[in-house]
């Protein structure tokens, strides 16, 4: 048997409240992933961002916020409250009796975060946000790691970093930014847990100089793409992989297009990775979240697509595990 994981990132196409997070994890466990990740029924970014607004710390305009000075410098000793969907998936878990082999959080990184964060005065494009400002993601991570620890308090045993915006920073040369990696690496250690396991997920095609920089992270579990980008098997290497002690979590099914894979096409993807990286594949998942199905079919069609891939899923590692 390959001693493979099978996990979801995070969105899913329902609207936010109890009912759905309730219902999201019976069907996660009746379909037969080990390792469910909480559901996020709400924007990745906003629901870490609109609390800090709420304390006053920021400003809400439209999509993005926006921070003073003197609340740039308060930020370090505010809190994020652990996310409802968060706390709603372990009180259901509890009382329905439900065992998994791991439970995943979902965090929003700093980096991230940042990335719709603008100085009072200030708008535009990615290069004028709080992104470039290496003490602002401090404080930020400062506060975030707070959070994590509390999610462990939870039951949370694996914490993934949502850091989708590494792959459109970061190039063949280095952040475009401007930061060193050095700097990179220091903010995102001061998210690592204390017990948890800790992984990272970035969607999109990874340069091999993004590759290399995680390898040098505090990350144990990566997290990418190979369905939407196949790309990545050139780019993340086994060799890397194993040099670095790291593990690889596989996107196998799309999040983009709601056409349902088949088992054989999802096997194929899978049978490619164990070929390349060998014992290296730990977990298998979709590319990223489903949420976006939401923005062009009905909640419930939307849904029942999302249940089908993650079906689809464990079938192919079914028939993966028979065939050895």
């Amino acid at each position: 048997m390959f001693n493979i994981y099978i996990s979801c990132v995070g969105s899913f196409p329902l609207s936010f409240s109890r009912k759905s997070v309730e219902r999201i994890l019976i069907d996660l466990y009746e379909v037969g992933l080990n390792y469910p990740c909480y559901p996020q029924l709400r924007d990745f970014i906003t629901m870490f961002l609109d609390p800090l607004a709420a304390q006053g710390l920021l400003e809400k305009s439209g999509l993005n916020y926006l921070l003073s000075a003197e609340n740039s410098r308060k930020l370090r000793r505010s809190e994020i409250p652990v996310p409802l969907e968060a706390q709603w998936f372990i009180e259901s878990r509890k009382r329905l009796g439900f065992k998994f082999r791991g439970l995943r959080a979902p965090v929003t990184g700093p980096f991230t975060l940042a990335s719709r964060i603008y100085p009072v005065g200030s708008s535009g494009f990615l290069g004028k946000t709080m992104m470039k400002d290496l003490t602002f993601l401090k404080s930020l991570a400062s506060v975030l790691s707070r959070l994590i620890r509390r999610l462990e308090d939870l039951g949370y045993t694996l914490i993934v970093v949502d850091e989708p915006i590494l792959s459109v920073i970061y190039g063949a040369k280095g952040s475009i930014l401007g930061h060193s990696d050095e700097d990179i690496l220091k903010v995102l250690s001061m998210l690592k847990p204390r017990r948890a396991m800790f992984g990272v997920h970035v969607c999109g095609r990874l340069s091999p100089a993004l590759f290399r920089l995680l390898l040098r992270s505090e990350f144990s579990l990566l997290d990418h793409e190979f369905k939407t980008s196949p790309g990545n098997f050139r780019s993340i290497t086994a060799e890397g992989l194993r040099d670095h002690g790291k593990l690889l979590s596989v996107g196998c099914v799309s999040s983009k297009n709601t056409m349902v894979e088949s088992v054989e096409e999802v096997s194929s993807i899978l049978a490619k990775a164990l070929s390349v990286y060998g014992d290296r594949v730990y977990m298998v998942k979709p590319d990223c979240g489903f949420g976006g199905f939401a923005g062009f079919l009905p909640e419930e069609e939307a849904y029942k697509i999302s249940l089908r891939k993650l079906k689809v899923i464990v079938e192919a590692v079914k028939k993966l595990n028979s065939s050895i």
